[in-house]
């Protein structure tokens, strides 16, 4: 046989779940968030609510933590919150000037 001779083999076409590669990427950025116990974002930076919260609680059950997520009542923000790991005076200041009410809700008082 001669080097050459042979055709190259083509690849199949490979179909990409599009919403699990974006809740993927979204997770990484909200992941390094929540190590340090929360992550919050404005709704006009996020494109899709539900997606962002999706990447909240995978990327927090990929690393054992628990989360609670959810959107302001004014719909401004959105957020998640370590619920497993201890927060310091610090944390609860952040948290309510950033959330407000939803720091009462939380037991952040």
């Amino acid at each position: 046989m001669v080097t050459g001779d042979r055709r190259p083999q083509r690849r199949r076409p490979q179909v990409v779940n599009l919403q699990a590669v974006r809740v993927a990427r979204l997770g990484r950025t909200i992941g390094r968030c929540l190590e340090d116990g929360h992550a919050i974002a404005d709704v006009s930076t996020v494109t899709n609510v539900v997606e962002w919260r999706k990447a909240a609680r995978a990327v927090a059950s990929s690393r054992g933590w628990r989360v609670r997520t959810g959107v302001t009542r004014d719909g401004k923000r959105v957020w998640a919150v370590r619920v497993d790991r201890e927060t310091t005076d610090e944390d609860r200041s952040v948290l309510r000037d950033r959330l407000g009410y939803l720091s009462a809700l939380l037991g952040l008082r």
